[in-house]
């Protein structure tokens, strides 16, 4: 029975991961150590003997490492950037280590590339959400509500509320995270709790 619960969840993360690629996201697989920096919580899971204090604690969210490799991307003059990642977080509460499963979604630059007969189109919060409800839609049949988030790492965000838990957070990440990681472009990203819904 484990065992068909996992293929399954595995069937449902591929079924996702192929209409990702489909809508031109790319796959990326983030470092699960980051700086300290970047987290500012007692949650974080802090590494004892850490290489370099660049990698110093477990990330407690996707979000940093996706805007990593926005970064370097636009560096490299590839300034339309669509990419998705199922990957783990990591908080203590307490005596307690919690690790969670999100897919994370990072949109940045041209929703549409110009081209002699269509004008370019700026990634916006409603491109993000409708692919958001796209995943819901082929994931779950429940209701959810939408309700306002305040968070320090977004300008604005919405969150998508099932059974009283928040299952997605959908946000345009603020320009001060976006300058600490000297990020140059508006980054609109989300992010699922797949262990809450799946």
């Amino acid at each position: 029975l484990v065992n068909s619960v996992k293929t399954d969840r595995q069937a449902i993360q591929n079924v996702i991961s192929e209409m990702l690629v489909s809508n031109g996201f790319s796959e990326i697989m983030t470092n699960s150590l980051t700086s300290s920096s970047f987290v500012k919580n007692e949650s974080a899971v802090k590494i004892l003997n850490p290489l370099s204090s660049e990698l110093d604690i477990l990330r407690d969210t996707l979000m940093i490492g996706g805007v990593q490799a926005i970064t370097h991307n636009i560096n490299r003059k590839n300034d339309d950037l669509k990419f998705f990642e199922f990957g783990k977080s990591y908080q203590k509460s307490g005596s307690t280590y919690i690790e969670k499963e999100y897919l994370s979604l990072w949109m940045t630059g041209n929703y549409k590339s110009e081209s002699w007969d269509i004008k370019s189109e700026e990634v916006n919060y409603f491109h993000l959400k409708s692919l958001v409800e796209s995943i819901l839609a082929r994931c779950t049949n429940n209701n959810y509500n939408l309700t306002t988030i305040e968070h320090a790492h977004f300008d604005y965000a919405l969150g998508f509320e099932m059974n009283k838990k928040n299952i997605v957070k959908i946000a345009q990440i603020s320009s001060a995270v976006l300058k600490q990681m000297e990020c140059e472009q508006k980054v609109f990203y989300a992010e699922i709790d797949w262990d809450g819904l799946i």
